[in-house]
């Protein structure tokens, strides 16, 4: 079908599968049939749905402006999509065309009475949103990820923040929750220039080095409803490390090893490198913080913690995301696991079965992330032999923002960075420009092959 498939017909990160994107489209074949262990939404589906919303209200428009710079305001465009997609009803002769595949599906799969496992999408949106989770279990289906307790908790970046401080996981230094822009200006003297402005939903972070632009800031974020907003210092000359953790519903919690996050083309994280050139201490440190925080949670399923490392070796936690990260393709590449099945595995109740002495990588892995500069029609897609690519892209198809993701792997960091750049090199795509140059950059640069951090131009 064009709107539905199993999730075995879908690479573990295929981009054209919008795994239940938007709740109705799941809803839709819910009722009147038996239900097949697990089925994806194709991109298809969401787009013609989209289609129906921007027919229905002037979000194109709203959008264009916005391009054009002749609204900057992302939060209220934001919000006027969200409450458009959720009033907008799928048009009838979709909801027909994907009830007759989710038919087809169910007596493919010839299961009775089976609750559908409920992928979340790549973008990983609903991943962080309980209400979604929730009302995926309202239904009577089984939504792969942490239980939409742990999603509210987890998701809320000041709760983890709070909860790394009560285990004595140090965090940045920060103001209280801010309840008016004009507490600004007196954490601004205290915490130095620039400051970070964070949120409990995690949008992204802003560093800002006038009191005046951190108050604007503050009341923006105020402005859309969000529970917390806070300031923190910044920290020089850091590292950027994330630690995969993954619990189950016994209460065993393990890492997966740590990452860094290299900083490349303003603050668009397009590398990954595990392990993280850091010492021992560091890695156990970060390890053992990053179970600490989510075995204190309660947290079953894969997660990211992340933190800052400073010059002095100190960690400064970030807090933790709860959900699947395209950097789980190194943990998965390294160890030789597949961080999607065992996400499911949890959601659906079984036990991890192994300790952490079963991980045995010697190997050092480099994630990059393919994006197009602009959008385009893919008129070459040719992906280098002897690589791990993560990508549904092919000629033919429209390109937008991430096209893939190439995981190379060899036994020091000096050899997978050359068979990193062989790699590019090889790698054909045309129709669109690409950020292969800028990979092709990072790689060339000395701190890579030190191993030292790698800084933004």
């Amino acid at each position: 079908s064009d709107f539905v498939v199993g999730f075995e017909e879908a690479a573990a990160t295929d981009t054209a599968i919008v795994g239940a994107k938007v709740a109705q489209l799941v809803k839709t074949g819910a009722e009147g049939f038996t239900t097949p262990q697990g089925f994806a939404v194709t991109t298809k589906a969401f787009l013609e749905f989209m289609a129906a919303v921007i027919e229905a209200t002037d979000l194109a428009a709203r959008i264009a402006a916005f391009e054009a710079h002749d609204n900057d305001d992302a939060d209220g465009l934001a919000r006027f999509a969200e409450q458009a997609i959720t009033a907008q009803d799928v048009p009838q002769a979709m909801q027909e065309e994907i009830s007759t595949a989710y038919q087809a599906l169910c007596l493919a799969e010839r299961h009775v009475d089976c609750p559908v496992a409920v992928r979340s999408s790549a973008t990983g949106e609903d991943a962080e949103d309980a209400s979604f989770a929730n009302a995926v279990e309202m239904v009577g289906m089984v939504f792969i990820g942490p239980r939409p307790m742990l999603i509210h908790a987890t998701a809320d970046r000041w709760t983890t923040r709070e909860v790394a401080v009560g285990c004595s996981i140090p965090v940045v230094q920060g103001s209280p929750p801010i309840e008016d822009p004009s507490e600004v200006e007196r954490w601004f003297e205290e915490l130095g220039s620039p400051v970070w402005v964070k949120d409990s939903r995690g949008w992204r972070a802003v560093p800002l080095d006038s009191p005046e632009a951190a108050a604007r800031m503050v009341g923006l974020r105020l402005g859309t409803g969000v529970s917390k907003v806070w300031l923190e210092a910044h920290i020089p000359d850091v590292r950027h490390l994330v630690v995969s953790v993954v619990g189950d519903e016994s209460g065993q919690t393990l890492s997966l090893g740590e990452r860094e996050r290299i900083v490349r083309s303003g603050d668009t994280m397009n590398m990954d490198m595990a392990p993280a050139p850091v010492s021992d201490d560091l890695r156990i440190a970060a390890g053992t913080a990053a179970v600490t925080l989510a075995s204190t949670m309660g947290y079953v399923g894969i997660a990211s913690v992340g933190f800052l490392a400073d010059t002095a070796g100190g960690l400064r936690c970030l807090g933790l995301r709860p959900r699947l990260q395209v950097g789980d393709l190194l943990a998965d590449t390294l160890h030789g696991i597949n961080s999607v099945e065992m996400q499911v595995r949890l959601a659906l109740g079984e036990a991890l079965g192994w300790s952490a002495e079963h991980l045995d990588a010697t190997g050092v892995a480099l994630g990059l992330r393919i994006r197009a500069r602009a959008p385009g029609l893919v008129t070459r897609w040719e992906p280098p032999a002897g690589v791990v690519m993560e990508s549904s892209m092919a000629v033919g198809m429209p390109a937008e923002g991430l096209l893939g993701v190439m995981v190379v792997e060899a036994q020091t960091r000096q050899a997978a960075v050359v068979r990193a750049i062989a790699a590019l090199k090889e790698m054909k795509v045309e129709g669109v420009e690409t950020d292969i140059p800028a990979h092709l950059e990072t790689l060339a640069d000395v701190a890579l092959w030190q191993g030292t951090p790698v800084r933004s131009p």
